[in-house]
């Protein structure tokens, strides 16, 4: 977002040299993000155009409990990666097939 290599450059050396951390804390990192992000949703919410417009469309309960039921055991086979148990592992991906 620098206009310039100068401003891109004082910038980089602020964070270097940790001088928003040493002034105002290690949070004040955090709100200045926040607030350059709400900055940046405000321009997009003006700047951008809608390029498709919304449809309406039925819920496919099939695919929503097949979505459901692969996810549950995907994660239950991740959860297990660190168990050793090749069968709880092996249990959880066979779920989610």
């Amino acid at each position: 977002m620098a206009q310039s290599f100068t401003v891109m450059m004082l910038g980089r050396i602020m964070q270097a040299a940790g001088i928003i951390v040493d002034h105002w804390g290690w949070r004040m990192i955090f709100y200045s993000l926040a607030v350059l992000c709400i900055i940046a949703l405000v321009v997009a919410f003006f700047a951008m155009d809608n390029v498709l417009e919304n449809e309406h469309s039925k819920l496919d309960i099939l695919s929503a409990i097949l979505a459901v039921t692969g996810f549950t055991g995907i994660l239950y086979g991740i959860s297990n990666l660190g168990k050793g148990s090749i069968f709880q592992l092996s249990t959880g991906f066979s779920v989610s097939l």
